[in-house]
């Protein structure tokens, strides 16, 4: 029972709080809707003292969230300066300045086909207008490819300038950013990195892209603000999250996916919730597919089924602070069609394919006057892989001895644990330094048991005895990578229109192994023996540490306010991966071996650009040349050596590739696009993309270069209707190969998407999408794929269709 002082006291604080949230503030109510009087769901109400504050923390001192009839309601402080805000994707923001006496709004947001200048970049450390960046970045948001209905994150990065799709299936793709694949790209969700094996594909395609609110590319070499992996750039996935409200709300989504190629099906919802001082997010999606049809049939082993869960909440601790939890699982099964490690006959195929994310942040802003935001981040995700390969190779006989390989069962987890603490200073107004710590560890345990049936044949042929062999190996030992690195990176404003920026990095890279052996084990027969006769050891144990640093630097001239001029340069590095350093790999096509002496790689990067933004055209054009010394590449290896590990003076020598720093590249090329408001209701767009790849070292061509390629398209407004997208896609053939790879013949493209003008009914909305894609079935390889045998082709014609309910 309360005493009499703690009642007092209970209400003299419950009649402060009541004074401060209602003594001082009033009830602001309204609609959004756009220019023909229809609701917007989803539109960001907020209210500033200042216009250009920002709207982050400390920016905004009341925000809200439109419901499905445009509807908003927020409470705001009494004040006669007071500007409120209104964003939404796709149309052009609005500001209406309050006072007080003020209380109800019907704003109208006007459409903006043209949508860049309101982009505004996070990859760069620091919020950055698009069109301010110097180094060669895009970005797509989702509004922009949501009426593709894409099956995954590649597909929809293959429509980005400089960025193209590989694949070693239709669930396996990954892609190449200006000719660099993804062993030499940073990749990342939310800011954590994904840190996995890049000889098959798979990691990018784990991420559902209805729970994705946009995606980063930085094309150029960028170790100096993400380390090691950033050789060629860094992907940056932002998924989707909610808002603060100054009431609670609740809305969400659900949608239902279709695609005719592999009859896959996919249902997803997502939820968003929040309060004045907390908010959160729900996903969850799901998919099944056949095999994927080609203009010859079907693609065999080409289908897959796989779900996701995602969640995010996050809580004003304080004023200015924010907690964030963020988490995301995968799981998977899925066919590899590709993979250039298996032979052509064989039938590889995900059992699992997992990936969980856990990660927690602390935000503070404006805790000095100089110092605009302070960062700290823990993350921890684990990938788990494990594959099955049937070889269906034939039987080899060597004298009365019958050896059939069965199977084969490689496995892997690769756990990362990642912090990084970030602040950004502002200096004088026109001064900008970003200052930073990040330690990261990738740990990777791999095995790999193989079953093969050896049978012992009289001299009729017929089997007199047989042998159930397991064989247990280890295709990388068990070992860590660290990465220990600190940055920084400085922007001023020099003249009104040039801009100047710099920034470095400098690492301490740690690598260790455990032994490993070969084989690891036998079990004959179901007995099992741990060190066989000619058990080798691979790989000693051993532990190496290097020092490694990187710079970029550019400049940014605003011819006016409608041109500017771009240049950069970027000393860029990779240091050796885990599998380059340690692999051990024998899936029946070939022995591929690591090597522990290899050197990081180092690159030098320049690029110049031009962007052109108007009401009516916005154009982005680029022209590079990269310069890499001490490629790492797999080559003949003239032999290899191993230790008996019984006997410590003898040694036993076989004939592998090995991966060796030997070759010098020049990757080179230009990148255009332009979208054009033709007229009010129709925008034209196009692209043009051109990569050359030589090996200096030999004067010979780069594998793995796409062709140069071009699109063109429409995306014409129907009233009341909806929106059609129309686009042709045209892909020249690629005669510059490297040795040993196939040539590709040119092919056309057509695709069109139709979105629907939502159905709006009381307090929700309904929404159907519908698409093909080839629509002429054409027959075509893409030059990245690495389908394996007969079935080199890409799949054929695809209808799409989804209906969506918004509430």
């Amino acid at each position: 029972m309360p005493s009499g002082k703690q009642i007092f006291f209970y209400v003299v604080l419950s009649l402060f709080l009541s004074a401060e949230l209602f003594g001082q503030s009033s009830i602001l109510s309204g609609q959004i809707v756009d220019e023909s009087k229809k609701p917007l769901l989803g539109a960001l109400v907020y209210m500033n003292n200042d216009k250009e504050k920002r709207q982050d923390l400390s920016g905004p001192v009341a925000q809200a969230i439109t419901n499905a009839e445009g509807r908003f309601i927020i409470r705001v402080p009494n004040s006669d300066h007071l500007t409120l805000t209104v964003r939404h994707l796709g149309y052009a923001t609005q500001h209406r300045s309050v006072g007080n006496g003020d209380s109800e709004f019907i704003i109208v947001l006007p459409e903006k086909p043209l949508p860049l200048d309101e982009v505004t970049i996070s990859s760069l450390k620091g919020e950055k207008p698009y069109q301010e960046a110097s180094v060669p970045v895009a970005v797509l948001t989702s509004d922009q490819w949501q009426n593709w209905m894409p099956r995954d994150l590649p597909e929809v990065l293959d429509n980005m300038p400089g960025v193209s799709k590989a694949s070693d299936g239709p669930w396996a793709n990954s892609v190449h950013v200006r000719g660099f694949g993804e062993d030499r790209l940073v990749r990342m969700i939310d800011g954590s990195r994904i840190e996995t094996a890049t000889d098959l594909s798979g990691a990018l395609s784990t991420i559902d892209m209805s729970d994705v609110e946009r995606v980063e590319v930085i094309k150029s070499g960028i170790s100096s603000l993400y380390g090691s992996g950033a050789l060629g750039g860094a992907i940056n996935v932002i998924t989707r999250s909610s808002e603060y409200n100054s009431q609670p709300y609740w809305h969400g989504s659900a949608a239902l996916d279709y695609q005719s190629v592999n009859q896959m099906w996919a249902p997803k919802a997502t939820l968003f919730a929040g309060g004045q001082k907390w908010n959160a997010k729900l996903h969850f999606g799901y998919r099944d597919a056949g095999d994927a049809y080609s203009p010859d049939g079907p693609i065999p082993n080409s289908r897959f089924t796989d779900w996701n869960l995602s969640g995010r909440i996050a809580v004003r601790t304080f004023e200015n602070h924010e907690f964030s939890i963020n988490y995301q699982k995968y799981e998977g099964s899925a066919g590899i069609p590709g993979g250039d490690n298996f032979p052509n006959s064989a039938r590889a195929s995900y059992l699992d394919f997992d990936r969980e994310l856990v990660s927690l942040e602390y935000q503070i802003i404006d805790l000095l006057p100089t110092l605009k935001t302070l960062w700290a981040k823990y993350y921890h995700q684990d990938i788990f892989r494990n594959v099955e390969v049937i070889p269906n190779v034939p039987s080899n006989t060597n004298g009365n001895i019958r050896v059939t390989p069965q199977l084969l069962n490689p496995s892997a987890t690769h756990l990362t644990n990642g912090g990084l603490i970030e602040s950004q200073w502002v200096f004088g107004g026109r001064h900008e330094l970003t200052v930073g710590w990040e330690l990261w560890q990738r740990d990777l345990e791999s095995q790999r048991t193989r079953y093969i049936l050896q049978e012992v044949l009289a001299p009729a042929g017929n089997v007199v005895n047989s042998i159930d062999l397991i064989k247990g190996e280890t295709p990388i030992p068990t070992s860590s990578f660290q990465s220990n690195g600190v940055f920084a990176q400085y922007n001023i404003r020099i003249l009104p229109k040039l801009d100047f920026t710099a920034g470095g990095r400098l690492d301490r890279i740690t690598l260790s192994n455990e032994e490993s052996r070969d084989p690891e084990y036998l079990i004959r027969n179901g007995e099992r023996t741990d060190n066989p006769p000619g058990q080798i050891i691979v790989y000693p144990d051993t532990s190496t540490s290097n020092t490694t640093w990187a710079l970029h630097a550019g400049i940014s001239y605003h011819l006016n306010e409608d041109i500017s001029l771009t240049t950069s340069y970027g000393r860029s590095y990779r240091a050796p991966s885990l599998e380059e350093r340690y692999k051990f790999i024998n899936l029946g096509n070939a022995i591929e071996m690591g090597n522990p002496d290899l050197v990081p790689e180092q690159g030098n990067f320049l690029d110049a650009g031009i962007k052109i933004n108007t009401s009516r055209i916005q154009l982005t054009g680029n022209v590079f040349i990269n310069y890499i010394d001490k490629m790492i590449t797999m080559a003949p290896a003239d032999s290899v050596s191993f230790f008996i590990s019984d006997d410590a003076g003898p040694s036993q020598k076989t004939f592998a590739r090995r991966y060796q720093n030997i070759n010098k590249a020049l990757l080179s090329g230009f990148e255009v696009s332009v979208d054009w408001l033709a007229y009010s209701s129709g925008v034209a767009y196009g692209q043009l993309n051109y990569v050359r790849g030589i090996d200096r070292s030999k004067e010979e061509n780069l594998p793995q270069i796409i062709p140069f390629n071009g699109m063109i398209g429409l995306r014409q407004k129907v009233r009341d209707a909806g929106s059609i997208d129309l686009r042709v896609r045209h892909f020249a053939a690629q005669n510059n190969v490297a040795e040993g790879e196939v040539t590709t013949d040119a092919y056309t493209l057509l695709d069109c998407f139709f979105e629907s003008e939502p159905l709006r009914m009381s307090g929700w909305q309904l929404q159907f999408t519908a698409g093909i894609e080839n629509i002429t079935n054409t027959r075509y390889r893409n030059h990245l794929s690495t389908n394996r045998g007969f079935w080199m082709l890409e799949p054929g014609r695809n209808i799409k269709c989804k209906v969506s309910i918004l509430w």
